[in-house]
């Protein structure tokens, strides 16, 4: 028996990955100042990563 009520979300979480794959093997990324994460936004109890943070990518030769 196939369980389908959840076919939506392994497709969406494999497309995520190859996505990820695919940047990590042919880019490379940098954060804009090497070495320094920039601080979290926190929000009460929740900490979110700063979304204002720029991250370089180049693609590989």
């Amino acid at each position: 028996m196939v369980h389908t009520d959840n076919c939506g979300r392994f497709f969406a979480a494999t497309m995520l990955k190859a996505i990820l794959a695919h940047l990590v093997i042919n880019y490379d990324l940098r954060g804009e100042v090497d070495g320094v994460r920039p601080p979290d936004d926190v929000f009460g109890a929740v900490a979110m990563p700063n979304w204002k943070a720029k991250v370089w990518v180049w693609k590989r030769q």
